[in-house]
């Protein structure tokens, strides 16, 4: 196994390790940089989640386990998978949407979470801007789509370059899906009743 390979290892193993310990469940495991409980895959397809242990930094990696953690405690996966709307794009959207509520639901007094979060999404931000993902249409819609739920839920504010990449696509889904974006922070201690408004907001 050359040293890369131990590397990866040693941080897939890390993060599965921090995931069983804050979610409380013993089976989680990372196998080829995927979320299993046991033989069953997690089902994640939020972007922001999606992990390069040879690539991303160690704090990306551990923000991104804090994240699953969150997920595994605040998700009904059953209920989750249950709603999924079919599309990929859909299907992407109404998942993201759920790992923000998830996120959101991160205990306040957890600041080394919260640091870990941040990192991690903002890592993920600077990524697809470079990478070429806000450069065309479904990519942009989902950036500004989750900059807007996360910034709404969390009830923070997005830098100047995020806020000027993201404002005409704003302005554009404001007719079509504001109120159900209004929403979403009064009803994310309830998963149901935020997934309802969620699943409009993909199916748009």
């Amino acid at each position: 196994m050359s040293a890369e390979q131990v590397r990866k290892r040693s941080i897939e193993r890390h993060c599965a390790a921090a995931i069983r310990a804050l979610a409380g469940h013993p089976d989680a495991e990372f196998r080829r940089e995927l979320l299993f409980e046991g033989d069953q895959g997690v089902t994640l397809l939020s972007p922001h989640l999606a992990l390069d242990v040879s690539r991303d930094s160690l704090a990306r990696c551990r923000g991104v386990a804090d994240a699953m953690a969150l997920r595994l405690v605040h998700t009904d996966l059953s209920l989750h998978q249950s709603i999924m709307p079919p599309g990929d794009v859909a299907a992407m959207v109404f998942d993201t949407l759920e790992q923000l509520r998830a996120e959101s639901l991160a205990p306040r007094g957890y600041r080394g979470m919260a640091r870990n979060l941040d990192d991690a999404f903002n890592e993920w931000c600077r990524e697809s801007r470079g990478s070429g993902l806000t450069e065309n249409e479904v990519g942009l819609l989902i950036y500004t789509i989750t900059q807007i739920v996360r910034s709404r839920l969390n009830g923070t504010q997005q830098d100047e370059e995020v806020e000027g990449l993201i404002e005409s696509t704003r302005f554009r889904l404001g007719p079509l899906i504001g109120n159900e974006l209004a929403a979403l922070r009064s009803l994310r201690h309830d998963q149901r009743a935020y997934a309802e408004k969620a699943l409009i907001v993909a199916e748009v």
